[in-house]
């Protein structure tokens, strides 16, 4: 080489120095910024990292292993971007620890090439590809996880995977990731292993043994000597390590009952009973139509509800929204008001095998795999145990579905013993995939969801279709199988009954399904209910009548263990009368009510579900159903949403169609349901009805007669006319053939141009707006006036001294909703509620179905 070459590669170096410094600065700030700012160290301090990669950089790069050093520096950016997002706060020693741990990951790359170089088997490279996509993945996860749903990755997280399989988290990340983020990072890891595949081809000189072997000790010693702040790693490791001696503590558990190690009682006095728990999956009581869903999901229990064979509980709700957590508690001594360790606690089968209780547990869940589970550990302590899905914890592919169960379950019931039994049946249920989980004859619902029934969703959402639809067939599906159970266990005329309960529930409107840190109240809106036998009815008169008053009663999973005990009627020191729906003593407070192991109030305000089922409750224990009405009740789901919180009462807006003579639902011409206003009644026993506020939209001159004719057709064929009020904003003297036809009618104030007025005091406009009502309402021989709550001082202080006495006042106030948490004293502020010619109250209700 001579001088003038020399020369000219020394330029080439520096320009290139200069640019791996400019790079990596370039990179180290966007990763940096992107996840946050620069309030955690000193300016000097953070500076140190970019310059010390750039240092790395160029160093390898002359040893012609620049391919490895970008692999690691980019680990390093992902590292740091995964810590920030998910621990917050990153210190200069955990981004140091990073700095090291990525350099020994390059170390060892470049040691496993040369050893691959050196006894010719270039195949080694491909460990270097499986520990870098490892390495990768980790960081990733942390990435894509706080991203999505903007959380932190927590020990909850990191238990339901190790509870899970393979298949199953595949499926989770398919079902709940963004896809681009997936595409992202599968794009990165390309990158790296095609970075790995371009270092292979190249000619690398050997860098020194000893300078080598000083690196590995080196960062070897200094990573390990930092495992502690290496917090990606560590977190995934220490929580594994923690499930893990949670499991073991468990068996330890069992393993001291077994061996009499626990010393408590348990007996039962009565002979020959049998009962059946069932444990649903992931059903949501919301995709019932026994708790008021629109669809026919449950035609058979259905049947069995109206004639009186079913307890329904329509406050049961999941104490947690994953499986583990639930059964965890449910099904042993453990409480989220206890706070006691399960892994230390008495499950239900000790308890019955303790009081000499023959017990069988038959699932179609995955039982065992790759990782032991609470369940599993649980059911392996029942006297036979009957698995039906061998995957053996692999894959959640439906080998067989539910309803194979009921052949495992009928010779059980047909041995005859003095020796009481009792069956857990563990079901496939709802799980997803949903569409895996109903044979073909069960896909009742397909295509686009009804705007007639989903409102605005079938509008916003049409991809929800699939979802919601393979969902609701498994919901059908399952109807099928627990009604079969039922039955089943009917034909035994010893004493026996039945009880039902989800794990959980998943939020299928929203597409959530039931992640915890997507959490939303619908996730844990679980079906409870219970069957019994004449005889037992009959023979534990006291725990029937207790069963009857709490069915509407708040119930937390969690303490499904005492009340098994009670049902079963053991009698035993590790039992709480206060968990046991049977118990007279039994009770569970608002302000008591947790879910999320205690983290989230049930009846927390923002709990919507809860405060419209309670305010309903409300409204009929003190005789208001036919004053407090749910507003804009336009969808047949809103309908049977109001319907199912006990509402009796409701307002329905439509337009008077002229082609077809039809009154269609719907507010306007862009919100109209698609149906006719029979169709919408039609879809609820309307005998039931105790009022309807219909708010006619479009009645005219022109329209009027064909309006009151359909309008006449529909008191033929629903008999309720006494409990309708036509409300329009019409003026013309034709209202009143609505009331020579036996309406309740009710004029629409201008409510706008009377709160300005109230707003502006302009006391000589409203005297005069008032006087031509007042003129109007005789003309149109009106028996109610209609208003926002924010005009009720023009009425009384204007317009009430000029109307006939008989004249009620409908209101609608939008700044309390049915959905409040302090509905009642909320009421009790407003001088209307108080009024007495105030005889309708329209309050803004919350559905998913809303139009």
């Amino acid at each position: 080489m001579n001088e003038q070459q020399k020369i000219d590669m020394t330029y080439k170096d520096v320009g290139l120095s200069v640019f791996i410094i400019l790079s990596t600065i370039i990179t180290w700030s966007l990763a940096y910024f992107f996840v946050g700012t620069l309030d955690i160290a000193s300016i000097d301090e953070i500076w140190i990292f970019p310059l010390l990669w750039s240092y790395i950089l160029i160093y390898l790069y002359h040893h012609r292993y620049f391919y490895i050093a970008i692999n690691s520096y980019l680990l390093f950016l992902l590292m740091l971007m995964a810590d920030k997002l998910n621990f917050t706060m990153i210190s200069i020693r955990t981004q140091l620890t990073y700095v090291l741990f990525s350099l020994l990951a390059a170390f060892v790359f470049i040691t496993i090439y040369r050893l691959s170089f050196m006894f010719k088997r270039r195949s080694l490279s491909i460990i270097n590809m499986a520990i870098l996509t490892l390495l990768l993945v980790i960081p990733a996860f942390y990435i894509l996880y706080a991203i999505n749903f903007n959380s932190d990755v927590s020990k909850e997280t990191i238990y339901a995977i190790m509870q899970t399989n393979m298949t199953e988290s595949i499926d989770f990340i398919i079902d709940e990731i963004s896809p681009k983020w997936v595409l992202y990072v599968s794009l990165l890891v390309t990158i790296c292993i095609a970075l790995f595949i371009k270092q292979e081809k190249s000619n690398n000189p050997p860098i020194e043994k000893s300078v080598l072997i000083f690196m590995l000790i080196l960062f070897s010693i200094l990573s390990y000597t930092d495992r502690k702040d290496n917090r990606l790693y560590a977190f995934i490791i220490n929580t594994a390590k923690e499930y893990w001696h949670e499991m073991a503590l468990f068996k330890q558990t069992q393993a001291l009952v077994k061996n009499h190690g626990i010393a408590f009682t348990a007996s039962k006095d009565a002979e020959g009973e049998t009962y059946i728990v069932i444990i649903g999956e992931s059903l949501n009581k919301q995709h019932m139509a026994l708790y008021g869903y629109m669809r026919n999901t449950t035609p058979l229990l259905e049947q069995m509800a109206k004639k009186n064979q079913l307890l329904i509980y329509d406050n049961a709700f999941s104490a947690h929204t994953h499986t583990m957590p639930v059964l965890s508690q449910a099904l042993t001594e453990a409480t989220q008001a206890n706070q006691k360790d399960y892994y230390h606690s008495l499950s239900i089968l000790n308890i019955l095998n303790k009081a000499n209780i023959e017990t069988y547990w038959i699932t179609n869940q995955l039982l065992y795999g790759a990782w032991d589970n609470l369940v599993s550990i649980i059911a392996q302590q029942a006297d036979h145990l009957i698995p039906l899905n061998h995957s053996m914890g692999k894959n959640t592919t439906t080998q067989t579905y539910d309803c194979a169960i009921i052949q495992k379950l009928k010779p059980i019931l047909k041995l005859k013993s003095k020796r009481n039994k009792v069956i857990f049946i563990h079901l496939m249920g709802s799980h997803g995939d949903y569409c895996e989980r109903y044979p073909r004859q069960y896909q009742a619902f397909s295509g686009d969801l009804p705007r007639s029934e989903f409102g605005r969703l079938a509008i916003t959402h049409p991809k929800l279709a699939h979802t919601l639809n393979c969902y609701d067939n498994s919901v059908l599906y399952n109807d099928k199988v627990v009604s079969s159970i039922i039955q089943t266990l009917a034909t035994n005329d010893d004493i026996n009954g039945l009880l039902y309960f989800s794990d959980h529930a998943d939020d299928v409107v929203n597409q959530l399904g039931h992640n915890k840190d997507n959490f939303t109240y619908s996730m844990t809106q679980i079906p409870l209910f219970i069957w019994l036998s004449k005889r037992y009815k009959s023979q534990y008169k006291q725990q029937y009548t207790m069963l009857l008053q709490h069915r509407h009663s708040l119930f937390g999973n969690d303490t499904i263990y005492d009340t098994l005990i009670g049902l079963i009627n053991v009698k035993t020191d590790k039992y709480h009368t206060t968990n046991d729906l049977t118990s007279p003593q039994y009770q569970l407070k608002d302000e008591d009510a947790y879910t999320l192991n205690g983290k989230k109030e049930y009846a927390s305000p923002n709990n919507s579900l809860y405060q419209q089922k309670h305010n309903g409750l409300f409204i009929q224990d003190h005789h208001l159903v036919s004053r407090i009405l749910p507003h804009r009740v336009n969808t047949i789901g809103k309908l049977n949403n109001i319907w199912s919180d006990g509402f009796r009462a409701f307002e329905v807006d439509v337009l008077f169609d002229d082609k077809s003579n039809q009154f269609l639902v719907g507010h306007n011409l862009g919100a109209m349901s698609g149906m006719s206003l029979e169709q919408f009644m039609a879809s609820i026993p309307t005998t039931e009805i105790k009022k309807i506020w219909l708010d006619v939209k479009n009645l005219n001159t022109k329209n009027n007669k064909a309006a009151l004719v359909r309008l006449n057709n529909l008191a033929t064929k629903f008999p309720i006319k006494h409990q309708f009020i036509i409300e329009s904003a019409t003026k013309q003297a034709f209202f009143t053939q609505f009331r020579a036809a036996g309406w309740h009618t009710s004029y629409y104030l201008p409510t706008q141009q009377i709160i300005d007025d109230l707003n502006g005091n302009k006391k000589q406009q409203m005297k005069i707006l008032a006087k031509k009502i007042a003129q109007q309402s005789v003309t149109q021989q009106l028996t109610g006036v209609s208003f926002d709550h924010r005009a009720y001082p023009f009425i009384k202080n204007y317009l009430e001294p000029l109307l006939a006495k008989q004249i009620n006042y409908h209101i609608w106030d939008l700044s309390i909703t049915l959905y409040n948490a302090d509905l009642p004293s909320e009421l009790d502020k407003k001088s209307y509620h108080h009024d007495k010619r105030v005889t309708t109250i329209l309050l803004p209700y919350q559905s998913p179905f809303d139009l």
